[in-house]
């Protein structure tokens, strides 16, 4: 297990972006110590943060050519 600074480090994803995503659901921690409230990670979650981070790329890339092009998402 990683304490989240160490997962920060590893993973080059800020505490503050860690604690976030803990937030939104999108990748929590895998315990958190019910006194201190302190994150801790897994190895595992390693793949899990580099897939967000996968996408968040692909959706800041191809975001552009959407807004640009204006183009209409029909409603099936």
């Amino acid at each position: 297990m990683y304490k989240i600074s160490e997962f920060s480090k590893l993973s080059q994803v800020s505490v503050k972006t860690l604690r976030y995503y803990d937030q939104l659901n999108l990748l929590k921690p895998a315990y958190t110590d019910k006194f201190t409230g302190y994150r801790y990670y897994s190895a595992d979650q390693m793949f899990q943060i580099h897939r967000i981070l996968a996408f968040k790329e692909l959706i800041q890339a191809t975001a552009p050519f959407f807004i640009t092009n204006e183009l209409e998402v029909p409603l099936v």
